[in-house]
């Protein structure tokens, strides 16, 4: 667009008065587009980290609810989320809150 506006541009001094907001409209629209980048990378990143977050939750709670190391507490977590087909990445509070529940933990 900026390209079409400037290859439109004509000699005169109609021109020269939209020439001096090509170049502030250039910035703007290149900042913008690079604040829409870096702000799509922050959501990639928050949403990993609550991933990971969900993952650690729920192996503080097998490790509170069976008294076991944090190794054992992911080797059993990992069985669970196979068992009800599910994904530690895409762990949810709600899953997490039903492995609490699960009323078979104290047997394993």
């Amino acid at each position: 667009m900026v390209g079409l506006l400037l290859g439109e541009i004509t000699d005169g001094a109609a021109s020269d008065r939209l020439r001096r907001y090509v170049e502030p409209m250039t910035m703007v629209l290149s900042l913008e587009r690079d604040l829409s980048d870096q702000a799509g990378e922050a959501r990639d990143a928050v949403a990993r980290v609550q991933s990971q977050q969900m993952a650690d939750l729920a192996t503080g709670v097998l490790m509170a609810r069976l008294g076991c190391d944090s190794t054992t507490a992911r080797s059993l977590l990992s069985e669970w989320l196979s068992a009800k087909h599910l994904d530690a990445e895409t762990l949810t509070p709600a899953e997490v809150q039903t492995l609490l529940e699960e009323p078979d933990w104290g047997r394993r």
